[in-house]
């Protein structure tokens, strides 16, 4: 069975019948007003706008994503886990060493009176160091580059 020709389509002949439908009187019609063709236009901005921001974010990240290839392959980047794993070491040493303080600072001003409580004291703010080190996860924001990048 043979197809007809499609009304509109170049090099084809019109269908027998009726002609196409009009489009039906929109916005964009001889009667719109100043105010919707304004309303429009914000609109227009306003979608124009969030595109460009999801493609400069989304060209962004691929940026990133070729720049952390290239310095894959270049034998530039540590596995997270290695830093991870090596980072633990460090931070082991360093609060065995600020747990070392406090009896240090007694036996160094033995002689001193109240030398218990400057060591009571010591003791307290190691302490309080440690805690604030535990809490350092928490406080680092994942983009931290980015932001001193802006600053």
């Amino acid at each position: 069975m043979p197809k007809h020709p499609q009304y509109g389509m170049k090099g084809s002949k019109p269908r027998a019948g009726s002609p196409p439908p009009e489009p039906p009187p929109g916005p964009a019609g001889p009667h719109s007003s100043a105010e919707e063709a304004r309303a429009r236009f914000e609109i227009n901005a306003r979608l124009d706008r969030e595109y460009k921001e999801k493609r400069n974010r989304k060209l962004s990240v691929e940026l990133m994503h070729k720049e952390m290839d290239l310095a894959f392959a270049r034998g530039r980047l540590i596995e997270r886990k290695l830093v991870e794993k090596q980072l633990s070491y460090i931070l082991v040493a360093v609060r065995q060493k600020i747990l070392a303080l406090p009896p240090k600072i007694g036996q160094r001003f033995r002689s001193v009176e109240g030398i218990n409580e400057i060591v009571k004291y010591a003791r307290q703010a190691c302490h309080e160091t440690l805690k604030d080190c535990a809490n350092i996860p928490n406080c680092v924001e994942a983009d931290w580059m980015e932001k001193l990048e802006e600053d």
